[in-house]
């Protein structure tokens, strides 16, 4: 009786320990269900509908394996308390399969989670469950189950590769798109550059130096926008050119990431050097100097008499009148007295601005006598 109760429990511990090593089993293979099912969903999704999966990160997939994942964590349970096969598989497929539909249903919509999703998670527990509990069978299901996915494979891979070429054409009609958009914007940056350098070129005071170097620090990073904008035209020509799908594949996903950084970094760019700019005039206008009230007014500063406005010399003492002159730098119109200027005062001002400083030709002197001319003059006094 002892020998008959010592046999059951070691039947039974044998049953138990072999149970527990095919739940271990079917454990290891969950990561290779994982992946094959993560293939396959690619492949469908992009089957249905190209470029639905462009913004589908890691942790969106991560979170979709937890889900499939809970089938094994359901089965790994059951099957550990010597639940038999069909069970530890039916429940664990009722428990998971409609929250992975839940799930795919919002990435892809509920008619792809269940003609689509459903299916390959059948398929691929499937794979794992008949690897561990096939027994004869197991090389028969593995026949038929290939057979399935090549006969699929071969009827929807025309489908697949239509719409990734549709979709190619899309992104680089889009591309072509933007590139022609963002002409104009490069455009007006180049012109804003012009308006800027025009400041930049003039000898402003000393005070000015801190806006100076904010409009050149400006004028840097538009310059640096523009030179994008050259490399995207280059890359754009180059997509166009190109002759491979691998090349034109770089070019274009290259071209794309580049037109949208540019879409929001020319304006951004160019309202920066705009407010650059506008700073620096403001604050050139506001520190502009003019000339004393006395020189600006239409008085003669000898004699005090008023001067009309198209009067060369002072109708009281006939001294020149001021003159009036406009700066090329800052506009300014400026009226000068020129007689209190000495001739050699300025030669040396005309020199730098001839326009400014040029006097009239009435006030030029005459020549100075030589010692030649001296001495001529006294022989003709002596021989008369």
């Amino acid at each position: 009786m002892g020998s008959v109760v010592g046999a059951s429990l070691e039947r039974s511990d044998s049953l138990r320990a072999e149970n527990i090593a095919l739940v271990a089993q079917l454990l290891r293979l969950a990561g290779f269900s994982v992946l094959l099912f993560g293939a396959g969903f690619r492949y469908l999704v992009e089957l249905h509908e190209a470029g639905r999966l462009d913004r589908f990160r890691i942790g969106h997939f991560l979170l979709l394996a937890l889900t499939y994942s809970l089938f094994f964590a359901v089965f790994a349970v059951l099957g550990s308390h010597e639940v038999d096969a069909w069970i530890a598989v039916t429940i664990p497929a009722v428990v998971s399969y409609p929250l992975l539909v839940l799930h795919v249903s919002t990435i892809a919509g509920l008619r792809f989670a269940i003609t689509s999703a459903l299916p390959l998670a059948m398929l691929t527990t499937g794979i794992v469950v008949n690897g561990v509990y096939g027994n004869q069978l197991r090389s028969y299901v593995y026949l038929s189950m290939l057979c399935v996915v090549i006969a699929l494979l071969t009827l929807t891979y025309p489908r697949l590769d239509r719409g990734q070429e549709a979709r190619r054409a899309k992104i680089e009609h889009e591309l072509t798109v933007d590139v022609a958009a963002l002409a104009p914007e490069a455009a007006g940056m180049r012109s804003e550059v012009a308006k800027a350098r025009a400041p930049l070129a003039l000898q402003d005071p000393v005070e000015h130096g801190a806006l100076r170097q904010w409009v050149e620090h400006r004028l840097t990073a538009v310059a640096k926008g523009l030179e994008q904008h050259e490399h995207l035209l280059s890359q754009h020509d180059a997509m166009r050119s190109a002759i491979g799908r691998a090349e034109r594949t770089t070019f274009r996903v290259a071209g794309t990431q580049l037109a949208g950084r540019l879409a929001a970094q020319l304006p951004q760019a160019r309202a920066a050097l705009q407010e650059a700019a506008a700073a620096l005039a403001e604050h050139r206008q506001l520190g502009r100097r003019t000339a004393p009230e006395v020189a600006r007014s239409g008085f003669c500063v000898a004699s005090g008499q008023a001067c009309a406005t198209d009067a060369r010399y002072c109708p009281s003492c006939g001294v020149p009148c001021a003159e009036a002159r406009t700066c090329r730098r800052c506009d300014v119109v400026l009226r000068l007295p020129l007689h209190s200027a000495s001739p050699d005062r300025r030669r040396t001002r005309g020199d730098a601005l001839p326009w400014l400083w040029r006097a009239p030709r009435e006030l030029t002197p005459a020549p100075r006598p030589t010692r030649r001319r001296w001495r001529s003059a006294a022989r003709s006094c002596r021989a008369w």
